[in-house]
C-alpha cells in the first residue's frame, strides 16, 4: 500500500502536521447563517446613513438607478462597510426617491405659498423622443433674495397646441396652489402666446429668444453667411485632423498664444457664431502658421479662402455682436432682477449701440439695420408693465429715456398698482396724523391759489364743530359706531400713503448700475412698505425663460443612453430633486 500510495511516513507526518488532522472546535468554519449574523439592520443608523448617501449620489451626480447593480460600485461599498447590505434599484426608484420628492415638495409648497410668483415654461424632447414641458417659479423672499424652483417636468405626448399647453398650466397652478394670475415668461412661439393669453396676468416673451431671432436675421445676410462659412471650414479642418490639431498646439506654444481650442458654431445659437469668430481672430497667427508648416503645407489654399477684407469683416462682425452678448449675459442672471433692465436696454440698443454711425461700413450698417428692424416692434403690448418694473429698480428709476409726460404716466400707473396690490394683500396702513386729509389738501390748495392763509378760516371750522350738540354725537355713535369709519379711513390712508411713498421714492438718489437693487430694497423696505409690495412682484419676474431652458442640460444628463427608457414620473422627480433639494451636510 505504501508503494502504491507513494507516500512515506515522513511525508504523511508532514501533511498531517501542516493541515492538521481535525480542526478544533474553537476554529470551526462559520456556517452560512453566521455570515449574516453581523450584517447591519436596514433600520440601523449606520445603514440608513449609507442608504441616504447612495440616494444623494444618484440625485446629485445624476447616476442611473442601475448603478447600485454595478459590480464595481457594490465592491466599493463592501470595502467601506462590509456589513452593509445595499438595497435593490427598485428600493431607490420606487421608495427612496419618491419619499424624498414628497418631502421636498412640501417644503417648496410652503415656501411659495402666498408669494408674488412668476413662472417660466418651455418644452424639450428626450433622447427617447419623449416630449416634456418644464415649469419653474420665481419669487423674492422675505430676505429680498430671488428664489427659483423647478416645479415640474411633465411628459406631454399630445400635440403642443396652445389649448393643451394652457390646460397644463392650469393643472400646474392647481397642484402648486397658485391662485393669483402670475406673469409667465416663455419663448415667442405662437402656441405659447396662445397658452398664456388667458392664464397669465401678462406674458413676457423671453428676451434672450427675441435677441437670438434678431441676431439670426443679421447672420443670414449673404455676405455675413459666406464669411462664417469660410471661417467654419478652417475650424472644422483643425477639429477633424489630428495632425493639424497637433501642429496647431505646437505653434500656440511656440508663439505663446493662449492655449484655446477653435470653436465650432451651432446654427441655432447666434452667440456661438460670435464665439467662433472671436476665437478664430485670437488664434489667427497660429492658424496660418500651422497651415504653412511643413506637415500641412499644401493644405492652405484648399482650407483657407479668407482674404484681408474678410478678416476686417470678421472684426466688424465681432464689434457689432459683442454688445449683444453682454446684454444677453446680464439678462440671464438668476440672482438679480432682470425684467427691469429690458426697457433701458432696448433704449441703449435701438438709439445708441445699433444706431448708424459715421464711418460704419456697409456690412455693419446692414447688420445693425437687421437687428433694429427685428427689435423695434417687440414688447409694445406690455410696455407699461415693463416700465413699472424699471421705475421700481433704483438703478433706473429716473427713466432718463422717457419724456417728462411719459415719466408722469409711469408714476401714475405705479400708484394704481400700489393701491391694487395693497388691497389684494389686505394691507392696513395706519392713519398718519401728519398726513393732511383730502379736504385739507383741497382747502390748502385754494388758500395757496388766493395767496391767503387767513387763520379765521381755521377758527370758523373749529366753531362749526363746537356747535354740534353732544346728544347728536351720542345718537350717531349709537346708530353707526365705527363701521363706516373703518371702511373709509383705510381707503383714504392707503391712497395718501401711496402718494407720500412715491414722492419720497423720487427723491432717493439712483444707485450704481453694478449694485444689486434687492439690497437697496431690503434696507429701505420699512420706509416704503407699500412700494416694496409691488417691487417684490415686478423685480421677481425674470426677463428670460432661461430657468426652464437650463433644465434641458440637466435632463440630458439624467436621460442618458442608460436611462433612455426612464419612466416620465422618474424624470420629473429626479430633475425636481436635482434642482431643489439641499441635503444637510
Amino acid at each position: 500500500m505504501e508503494a502504491l500510495s507513494g507516500k512515506s511516513d515522513s511525508q504523511r507526518s508532514l501533511v498531517s502536521g501542516h493541515f492538521g488532522s481535525r480542526p478544533s472546535s474553537s476554529c470551526k468554519t462559520p456556517n452560512v447563517m453566521s455570515l449574516f449574523r453581523n450584517k447591519l439592520s436596514s433600520n440601523s443608523t449606520r445603514a440608513k446613513s449609507i442608504t441616504a448617501g447612495v440616494t444623494e449620489f444618484i440625485i446629485k451626480d445624476l447616476r442611473p438607478f442601475c448603478v447600485v447593480e454595478n459590480a464595481g460600485f457594490r465592491n466599493l461599498l463592501t470595502i467601506l462597510e462590509p456589513n452593509y447590505v445595499l438595497p435593490s434599484r427598485q428600493h431607490f426608484s420606487e421608495k427612496k426617491i419618491p419619499e424624498l420628492y414628497e418631502e421636498v415638495k412640501r417644503k417648496v409648497l410652503y415656501d411659495i405659498n402666498n408669494k408674488q410668483l412668476s413662472l417660466t415654461t418651455d418644452g424639450w424632447t428626450s433622447r427617447a423622443t419623449e416630449s416634456y414641458v418644464t415649469i419653474t417659479s420665481c419669487h423674492i423672499d422675505e430676505n429680498w433674495e430671488i428664489k427659483n424652483y423647478v416645479l415640474q417636468t411633465r411628459s406631454m405626448p399630445q400635440s403642443h397646441t396652445g389649448s393643451n399647453l394652457a390646460a397644463l398650466l392650469v393643472e400646474a397652478a392647481q397642484e402648486w396652489g397658485i391662485h393669483n394670475k402670475p406673469a409667465v415668461v416663455t419663448d415667442n412661439a405662437a402656441n405659447m402666446v396662445v397658452a398664456v393669453k388667458e392664464f397669465a396676468a401678462f406674458h413676457v416673451g423671453c428676451f434672450a429668444h427675441t435677441l437670438n431671432l434678431a441676431c439670426g436675421r443679421a447672420l443670414k445676410i449673404s455676405s455675413v453667411s459666406l464669411l462664417l462659412a469660410r471661417i467654419r471650414r478652417i475650424v472644422n479642418y483643425f477639429h477633424r485632423s489630428t495632425v493639424a490639431a497637433a501642429v496647431f498646439k505646437e505653434v500656440q506654444e511656440r508663439q505663446q498664444l493662449p492655449k484655446h481650442k477653435l470653436v465650432i458654431d451651432v446654427q441655432t445659437r447666434w452667440n456661438s457664431a460670435l464665439d467662433m469668430t472671436s476665437r478664430f481672430l485670437e488664434q489667427q497667427p497660429a492658424v496660418y502658421a500651422a497651415l504653412t508648416s511643413k506637415e500641412l503645407r499644401g493644405k492652405e489654399k484648399d482650407i483657407s479662402t479668407l482674404s484681408e477684407s474678410d478678416i476686417a469683416s470678421a472684426e466688424e462682425l465681432v464689434s457689432v455682436l459683442s454688445p449683444l452678448k453682454i446684454a444677453t449675459t446680464a439678462l440671464c442672471d438668476e440672482n438679480t432682477p432682470t425684467l427691469s433692465i429690458i426697457m433701458p436696454l432696448m433704449d441703449r440698443l435701438l438709439n445708441e449701440i445699433m444706431s448708424p454711425k459715421e464711418g460704419d461700413t456697409n456690412l455693419i450698417k446692414q447688420m445693425k439695420l437687421a437687428v433694429v428692424n427685428d427689435l423695434s416692434n417687440i414688447y409694445k403690448n406690455i410696455k407699461s408693465e415693463l416700465l413699472i418694473a424699471t421705475v421700481l429698480d433704483p438703478r433706473f428709476k429716473s427713466l432718463p429715456f422717457l419724456s417728462e409726460e411719459e415719466t408722469m404716466e409711469v408714476f401714475y400707473n405705479l400708484s394704481l398698482k400700489v393701491v391694487n396690490i395693497a388691497q389684494e394683500n389686505n394691507v392696513s396702513v395706519s392713519f398718519n396724523t401728519d398726513t393732511p386729509s383730502p379736504a385739507k389738501i383741497s382747502k390748502q390748495n385754494d388758500n395757496d391759489n388766493d395767496n391767503n392763509n387767513d387763520p379765521i378760516l381755521d377758527k370758523s371750522d373749529e366753531s362749526d364743530d363746537s356747535h354740534v350738540p353732544d346728544n347728536n354725537n351720542s345718537a350717531m355713535s349709537s346708530l353707526f359706531g365705527d363701521k363706516y369709519k373703518k371702511q373709509v379711513v383705510p381707503s383714504y390712508s392707503t391712497h395718501q400713503a401711496c402718494e407720500n411713498e412715491i414722492s419720497s421714492y423720487k427723491k432717493e438718489p439712483a444707485i450704481d448700475a453694478n449694485s444689486n437693487p434687492l439690497h437697496w430694497w431690503k434696507s429701505l423696505e420699512n420706509k416704503f412698505p407699500l412700494l416694496s409690495l409691488v417691487a417684490k412682484k415686478y423685480l421677481g419676474i425674470p426677463a428670460t425663460s432661461v430657468p426652464s431652458e437650463r433644465v434641458f442640460s440637466t435632463a440630458g444628463d439624467i436621460i442618458t443612453a442608460q436611462r433612455s427608457a426612464l419612466k416620465p414620473k422618474h424624470v420629473d422627480k429626479l430633475i425636481f430633486l436635482k434642482k431643489n433639494w439641499k441635503p444637510k451636510c
